[in-house]
């Protein structure tokens, strides 16, 4: 069975995200994982590791990424305004309250890839420490679980500390280099970070 899995042409809707909105976070994890589950079960190339980490697969404009599960807090739809701040990168959105914090939003297709998804319709909360960023999305298709081996590395010339490698033709993201790159960004960019 060496024949690699196609991504799932499965995506959610803003309806079917909104619904995902009214979800407590345990429900979200609980349906996350269950959703998992039944994918595993209905596709019989797809084979889930004990060793493997869970992570979502996410399009963004010209390209896909996978995000580690363990470090993504919720999946929601993008609010209809967000406050802009002055001097920040190009691929910063602006701000939103989520949950009673401030977080700042990044358009993740022109973080990655120097240009912005035609569409964003859904956000992905990732942390890492105390700070929380809100990435924006063209779509989110079904967790899948990979092992490390399944990774390749990428050439060193398009090697970043946020990039662990890449998995089919997905980029296989690093949360915490992640996290950490945008929020020092946007502080050297911004007094008001």
């Amino acid at each position: 069975m060496n024949e690699e899995p196609a991504f799932l042409p499965e995506l959610f809707s803003v309806a079917h995200a909104r619904s995902l909105e009214c979800l407590t976070h345990d429900e979200f994890w609980d349906y996350a994982f269950e959703v998992a589950r039944r994918s595993h079960h209905a596709s019989h190339s797809l084979t889930v590791h004990a060793h493997g980490e869970e992570y979502l697969l996410c399009e963004v404009g010209v390209g896909h990424c996978l995000l580690p599960l363990a470090s993504l807090h919720e999946v929601i739809a993008p609010p209809a305004h967000y406050t802009k701040l002055p001097a920040t990168p190009a691929w910063t959105i602006g701000v939103m309250a989520w949950r009673g914090e401030l977080v700042v939003v990044v358009d993740l297709a022109a973080y990655l890839f120097g240009e912005s998804a035609a569409t964003q319709t859904m956000m992905v909360i990732a942390q890492h420490n105390t700070f929380n960023v809100a990435l924006c999305v063209a779509a989110i298709q079904k967790p899948i679980t990979l092992e490390a081996n399944k990774i390749n590395s990428i050439s060193p010339h398009h090697a970043t500390p946020t990039v662990r490698g890449r998995y089919m033709e997905a980029l296989v993201l690093d949360t915490e280099a992640l996290v950490t790159d945008i929020v020092q960004q946007i502080g050297m960019f911004s007094p008001y970070a």
